[in-house]
């Protein structure tokens, strides 16, 4: 990954693609990320979407002073 991708993404995208890729499979990464964008495609789109709502919601999450 990239140096500029943060390490909880980074750790997410690595347990992805273990957990996705079956040992002595032949099957590439590339496979599996061709796999998730069709289904990504297939999901459709969210009508109700609201950003300014989701960025809320994620520095509630994540810049919250406990």
């Amino acid at each position: 990954m990239s140096k500029n991708t943060p390490n909880d993404l980074e750790n997410h995208f690595e347990q992805f693609f273990a957990n996705e890729l079956t040992p002595g499979s032949s099957e590439a990464v590339i496979e599996v990320i061709r796999k998730a964008l069709i289904v990504g495609e297939e999901s459709g789109w969210v009508d109700d979407f609201s950003p300014e709502e989701q960025l809320k919601l994620i520095h509630l999450k994540y810049l919250r002073k406990d």
